[in-house]
Order: C-alpha cells, then sequence, then structure tokens
C-alpha cells in the first residue's frame, strides 16, 4: 500500500506541476507573434522557459512515478492533471470556478484517492510485451490519422486534433518511459534505444501542443489531451505489461474519467466571457 500511495502521490504531484507548465506556455505563445520590443519579446520567452521547466520537472517525476508503479496507475492519474490546470488558468483568468468545474474536480479527486486504498499490490517483476506495444503504437496512430482527417478544417489540423495527438504521444511516452526503467534496472546503458523513443514521443507531444495553444483556447484543448493521455497508458499497461487493477481502483478510474467528461463537456458546450484569452 505504501508503494502505492507514493506511486499516487508522484503521479498526481508530476502531472500538476505538467499542467502549470502547460497554461505557462499557452500564456505567452501567441505573444511571439506580436510585435514589441525586444525586451518585451525576452520577457514573454523567459517565461515561456519557465513553462518549459516546470513540463520537464513534472516529467521526472512521473518518470520516478513510473519507474517504481505501475504505468496503468499513472495513466489513470495522468486525469488528474486536469484539476491542477483549471486551478492554474482560473487563477491567471481570475474568475471563480463554476458548480460544474467544482463537480468534475470532485470526481476526479475521489478517483485519485481511491487508487491508494486498495490492497492491489503493484508488481514489480514485469516484463513487457514489445512487439504488442509496437502494434498498439500503429492501431492508434492509425486511428488518430483517420480522426484528423475528419477534424481538419481547410487543410489544417483544429486544436482539438492536436490536443488528441499530444495526449497520445504523452501516453506512448509514459509506456515507453516504463521500458526505458525496466531496461535501465536490468541492462543499465543498453536500455538507451527505449529511453530515445520515450524522450521522442515527449517531443513530439510538446510540439503538438504548441501548434495547438496557436489555435485555440487551452481550456478546450486540454480535455481532449487529458482524456487519451489517461487512456493510453491505462489500456496499455494491462494489455502490454500484464498489470491488473482492483475492483475499488476500477471505481476510482471510473469515477477519474467521469470527471473528464463532464469537464469536456463544459468546456466544448460552455461559453464564459475571457476565456478565448486562455
Amino acid at each position: 500500500m505504501e508503494l502505492m500511495l507514493l506511486t499516487v502521490a508522484l503521479g498526481f504531484i508530476g502531472n500538476s506541476l505538467i499542467s502549470f507548465g502547460q497554461v505557462i506556455q499557452k500564456s505567452q505563445v501567441q505573444s511571439f507573434e506580436l510585435k514589441e520590443k525586444a525586451v518585451q519579446k525576452a520577457r514573454h520567452a523567459g517565461k515561456w522557459i519557465l513553462g518549459i521547466v516546470g513540463s520537464n520537472a513534472g516529467l521526472a517525476i512521473l518518470y520516478w512515478a513510473v519507474s517504481i508503479g505501475s504505468a496503468s496507475v499513472v495513466g489513470a492519474m495522468n486525469g488528474s492533471g486536469l484539476v491542477a490546470l483549471i486551478v492554474f488558468s482560473r487563477l491567471i483568468l481570475g474568475e471563480r470556478i463554476d458548480r460544474w468545474e467544482i463537480s468534475g474536480i470532485a470526481l476526479i479527486i475521489l478517483g485519485v484517492v481511491l487508487f491508494p486504498l486498495s490492497p492491489m499490490p503493484i508488481e514489480t517483476n514485469v516484463i513487457p510485451d514489445i512487439d504488442g506495444l509496437w502494434i498498439g503504437v500503429g492501431v492508434v496512430v492509425c486511428v488518430l490519422a483517420g480522426l484528423l482527417a475528419v477534424m481538419t478544417r481547410k487543410g489544417k489540423p483544429s486544436g482539438a486534433a492536436l490536443g488528441l495527438l499530444a495526449g497520445a504521444f504523452t501516453g506512448f511516452s509514459t509506456l515507453f518511459q516504463k521500458v526505458a526503467s525496466i531496461e535501465i534496472a536490468a541492462n543499465g546503458a543498453g536500455s538507451f534505444v527505449f529511453t530515445a523513443v520515450w524522450l521522442g514521443f515527449f517531443l513530439l507531444s510538446f510540439l503538438s501542443l504548441q501548434f495547438a495553444y496557436r489555435k485555440n483556447r487551452i481550456l478546450k484543448i486540454i480535455p481532449y489531451f487529458t482524456a487519451v493521455k489517461a487512456l493510453v497508458p491505462l489500456v496499455g499497461g494491462l494489455l502490454f505489461f500484464s498489470e491488473r487493477l482492483s475492483a475499488l481502483q476500477w471505481i476510482g478510474v471510473g469515477s477519474i474519467f467521469t470527471g473528464i467528461l463532464v469537464i469536456f463537456l463544459r468546456f466544448s458546450l460552455g461559453r464564459r466571457a475571457g476565456e478565448n484569452n486562455v
């Protein structure tokens, strides 16, 4: 139970830092297109770099989480980043969090709390199905290619489509983090290939999000991003790492994804003055 609690805590903290970095990046990325003095541009660039540092600090913490825990648990915790995102973005906007957002946040937090209460132990001696994982990557990429074709306007993908793509890349990054941590423990430097793949997926996710930020507000993009970012490692951990979840943890998964759905519907269907700024 102590290992599960540590994995959940690290997953929550890591995803919160990543969300903090995303809000900072979004708040600065569009300023690069403005005609400003060099000093002002340097100030915006400094804040943007701060956001990148925050995201990378979160990535390092998630690596710790996935190296000691299971990919499926860390994947479920990826949904918790939406809580920090809403809080940080609302602080920047200076607006109150409405009842729908509170409901979604409460459901996500409930799901997070349920995970360490489960007696299900984390299996440490895991042999990943690498061939199956690569097949899974191919299947998801094909599905996303179809979605991108549907969600493309005038030859350009929408912000939501890029959010889905970035979420899938981040999810695969989590899975290959797990593979790299296993290989490092077993072979040391022999795991360079999987480490490169993990970092490559993270870089693709980062670039996809930067393009998405130019197209839409962050509160419209990130629910798409978060849902796929949580789903890919959750399913991948169960399929390719032979991981298991207890009944209580499945209830937690359901609570987290219901919270994501509530927030997704809020920002997809709802409108509020000033939201286009974030």
